[in-house]
């Protein structure tokens, strides 16, 4: 029996063959719909332009959903207890000590849904994460949730439309690393914000561990004249917010306090906590738990801008020790060295009495 020729013309002229071509050329077309490729009937070849007008609302949507399917995998990682610790290198404690930073498998398989969700939503977006897995290419799944989450909030929000260039996005795969595989699990969050022009305009911050996600968005960062958007309400001013030189509830980085304890009497300190994870402590000021969070020794932006965008929709700051706000514009400059001073209330006055008491950033030593 010999081998059948093949026929393109004799194949497309069957009827149930036209029919597969149709049904084909349907899924083609809603894969283009889905992934946002195919928009107002024109093929969307290749990322955003810096021209593209992307709305932040959408952008804030994805990234909601985005770091809670990432911190699925964190909690994935934890119940499997092999976290995969590995050393990403050493860096210097706020007291001289040297110690390792250490990253998991749950960092790595968080920052790859992360990546993928925010790739799939808006592809070629400038995204800077804390960790390096290579290019990511999103699969039909992250497609289709991004897509949905990009309408997830907004009958919520004022919509605020921004070109594509002017955006930043900064993630934390996971925040507070160290005390992820000390099992301290409270202080463990993921982490997104979306800055314009530098400005924290959006920000999340999820507690992966609580099943609490907060939000907050300010319009007016990115230039619209269109009021502050939350999910959360925050704790209320104290009695004592006004008045000069009342003391302080500080928190503190549990592992680069720096010299912030030491310097407790000059700063004018009720009480100094200890904690993990700046999006931790960012959460602790909104929910009245803490008047002012200080640091003083090096820190990157993806811990700072979350919680900053988080501190400025309800009228609050987080700034260097001097009260120069972060640039968060610049992914190839990821470390602020001018330490940070955080406040929802009274953030001047912050300000005011790290100066008077001289507390400036801590430099690392140089190495010999």
């Amino acid at each position: 029996m010999g081998t059948p020729e093949f026929s393109p013309a004799g194949v497309l002229a069957r009827p149930e063959s036209r029919l597969c071509v149709l049904l084909c050329a349907s899924s083609v077309l809603g894969a283009l719909l889905i992934s946002g490729l195919w928009a107002g009937g024109n093929l969307r070849a290749g990322p955003l332009g810096p021209k593209t007008t992307v709305a932040l609302e959408d952008i804030l949507g994805v990234m909601v959903e985005a770091v809670e399917a990432a911190g699925r995998e964190v909690v994935s990682v934890a119940a499997t207890q092999q976290l995969g610790t590995k050393s990403k290198g050493t860096v210097t404690t706020g007291t001289g000590a040297v110690v390792d930073d250490p990253v998991t498998d749950a960092d790595l398989r968080s920052n790859r849904v992360l990546m993928g969700r925010l790739a799939a939503a808006f592809p070629g977006l400038k995204v800077a994460s804390e960790e390096r897995g290579g290019a990511h290419t999103p699969g039909p799944e992250e497609i289709l949730a991004a897509t949905a989450a990009r309408s997830r909030l907004r009958s919520k929000v004022a919509h605020t439309s921004v070109a594509a260039g002017r955006v930043t996005v900064w993630v934390d795969p996971l925040d507070a690393t160290k005390e992820f595989v000390e099992g301290l699990v409270q202080y463990v969050t993921v982490m997104a914000c979306v800055a314009v022009d530098g400005r924290p305009a959006a920000g999340v911050v999820h507690f992966p561990f609580l099943g609490r996600t907060v939000w907050g968005m300010s319009p007016q960062l990115a230039g619209a004249a269109a009021p502050s958007s939350t999910s959360f309400s925050v704790a209320p001013p104290p009695p004592t917010a006004g008045v000069k030189g009342r003391p302080l509830r500080f928190v503190v980085s549990r592992s680069h306090a720096g010299r912030v304890a030491e310097s407790a009497a000059e700063l004018g300190a009720s009480e100094i906590v200890g904690a993990g994870g700046a999006g931790y402590k960012a959460v602790e000021l909104l929910d009245g738990k803490a008047d002012a969070y200080v640091h003083s020794t090096l820190i990157k932006k993806w811990d700072l801008c979350a919680g900053d965008a988080l501190l400025r929709s309800q009228g609050g700051a987080l700034t260097g020790l001097a009260g120069e706000p972060v640039d968060y514009s610049t992914p190839e400059q990821p470390v602020v060295s001018a330490g940070v001073a955080a406040a929802l209330y009274g953030h001047n006055q912050l300000v005011e009495r790290l100066t008077a008491a001289g507390f400036t950033p801590e430099q690392p030593e140089p190495k010999a």
